[in-house]
């Protein structure tokens, strides 16, 4: 099984303005920071979620027949569904909402079968307030803990109430 991602999201869950305001920083002197702080605490969020905030498009190479599409709780669609290579026809296959959304081949083949879709949600705000809590928390101490070791403390792991927060809401695979 291959998964991968397409397209990033085009917007975050958490704006600079709001990081700013929750770091009580007032220049913008460190947005580039910042903004890509940011985007690595929703992709550390969105992993060990295993769920997609805002829109992306997304591929998955497997060769079942019965494919569970990751982070697929927000599908809005399906791109394209190919079998070798080659796009085949919308009633070749069914979609099925569950949790995870599933494709379900109408063919039996042995070949790789590649699912493109589009999952997540167009608006900041219809993202968990514990999910952006989660990316505060995060870029609050990657902001604050510039460097890999700490000399004269103890080694610490991540904020405790990143992982409390994302325990909430996260998909796990039987």
């Amino acid at each position: 099984m291959n998964f991968r991602i397409v397209d990033r999201p085009r917007a975050e869950p958490v704006s600079l303005d709001e990081i700013r305001c929750y770091l009580r920083v007032d220049s913008n002197d460190d947005d580039l920071l910042l903004g890509s702080l940011i985007t690595v605490a929703r992709s550390y969020c969105e992993n060990y979620q295993r769920r997609a905030y805002m829109m992306q498009t997304l591929e998955l190479t497997t060769d079942k027949c019965l494919i569970e599409l990751p982070r697929s709780e927000e599908l809005q669609r399906i791109e394209w569904v190919e079998i070798n290579g080659e796009i085949i026809p919308d009633d070749w296959y069914t979609v099925k909402r569950c949790l995870l959304a599933i494709v379900e081949l109408n063919v039996l083949t042995d070949k790789p079968v590649t699912v493109r879709y589009v999952t997540g949600v167009e608006s900041a705000e219809a993202v968990q307030a514990e999910v952006k809590q989660a990316i505060c928390l995060l870029v609050s101490h990657w902001y604050e803990n510039r460097i890999a070791v700490i000399t004269d403390a103890a080694p610490k792991e991540l904020p405790l109430g990143v992982k409390a927060l994302l325990d909430m809401g996260r998909v796990i695979s039987l």
